[in-house]
This record gives C-alpha cells, structure tokens and sequence, in this order.
C-alpha cells in the first residue's frame, strides 16, 4: 500500500472475527461499513439477540481514513549474510510512517479532477502573479483542456466543492 492508495478502512463486523478492509475511496469504506453492520444486524434479529449486536459488533462497525501504517525496510545483505540467513529477504525491524495530511486538498501533480466543474483550487502565492498572499478560489476545470478557466500556472492543489448549507 503505498499513500495514495487504499487510504480508507472499515470494519466488517457481519461475522464473529471482524476484518479490516482497506478501499481506494471514501464511499466504498462507508458502504463495506454500513453492509457489514445491516448484515449482522439481520442475523441479530433472526436470533432475537440485539444485545449481542448492541455490545459486540455495533461498535467496531467503524471507517475512515488511514493516517500511517507500520513499515519494513530491507536489510542490505552481503553474499555471507545470504548464505546464513538462506534468503535473499532480511527485514529491518517496523517503523511508523505517518502518512502527510492534506485535508482533502489533492496536489495537481497527483492528480486532475475526472469530471469538468467547479472545484476550490490552492494558488501558491509565490509561483501567482498576485499579491504573494495564499489564495484559494473556486473555477471551472475543463477535461478536455486539462486546464482551469483562467489558466493559473501556479495552481498546485485543488478538492470538490462542498456541499451547498
């Protein structure tokens, strides 16, 4: 897994071992969760245990967002090293690494929107010819031009619109 996928989770609670699933999107997270908790909820009511469900599976009903993950690095091995450990495959021992956090600001050298609309982008103040200040403005992204209405160079992130109060 690498930190631009599988950045979402959830809990599938719909058998006695809960498993953790790992989703490329937020929406696929939310209806693995809500499956998994409809499911065990209609195996509760069939059994008339909603006490069970209430304290042993509603609550790891979970999903989110992944914000790091353990990881191994690989031992450089001499030929010696090799021949002792029988492998070519030696690992260091686990690590936390941290995922950065963007807030829902995609960097548009990731990505480009898959949908022309109105997006929010992120202007860097020191790549604009503004005021040097940050900006964030909404514009029309086009797909067929892979550009924004008013062509910003320094445009460096952009997200969805959110949704209207």
């Amino acid at each position: 897994m690498t930190e631009t996928e599988n950045k979402y989770f959830s809990v599938d609670v719909s058998n006695d071992i809960h498993i953790f699933d790992l989703h490329e999107t937020l929406e696929q997270a939310k209806k693995s969760c809500l499956d998994g908790a409809t499911e065990a909820h209609e195996f509760a009511d069939d059994m008339c245990d909603y006490e069970g469900f209430a304290s042993n599976d509603l609550p790891y009903a979970v999903y989110g967002i992944i914000i790091g993950k353990a990881e191994c690095k690989k031992k450089q091995l001499s030929e010696e090293e090799r021949e002792d450990y029988g492998s070519d495959l030696v690992l260091e021992k686990p690590e936390i690494v941290e995922f950065q956090k963007n807030n829902g600001w995609i960097a548009c050298s990731e990505r480009l929107p898959e949908k022309s609309g109105m997006y929010l982008i992120y202007i860097n103040p020191l790549l604009s010819k503004g005021t040097g200040a940050h900006q964030i403005r909404s514009d029309i992204y086009d797909t067929s031009l892979k550009e924004y209405g008013f062509t910003y160079d320094s445009v460096t992130h952009w997200k969805p619109l959110p949704p209207p109060p």
